[in-house]
């Protein structure tokens, strides 16, 4: 067998077990840091304080634009 010691690690190239797209199964994509477009950035921003009508209006606005999705 002959003496051993510290040998390199075997490390392969590349990540071949990761898909290239990003984000998840349920279409999350990330922190509200990532949101690119500024729009809804401030939106996101907002959110928070908006009243709870304004939010409800805002959901149902969507929710509508998507073909009436609960």
């Amino acid at each position: 067998m002959g003496v051993t010691g510290l040998e390199p690690l075997q490390i392969p190239s590349g990540n071949p077990g990761f898909p290239e797209s990003r984000g998840t199964e349920s279409g999350t994509l990330g922190a509200p840091e990532a949101v690119t477009d500024h729009d809804l950035a401030e939106l996101v921003a907002a959110w928070p304080t908006l009243p709870p009508l304004i939010r409800a209006g805002v959901l149902a606005l969507v929710r509508a634009a998507e073909g009436g999705k609960p």
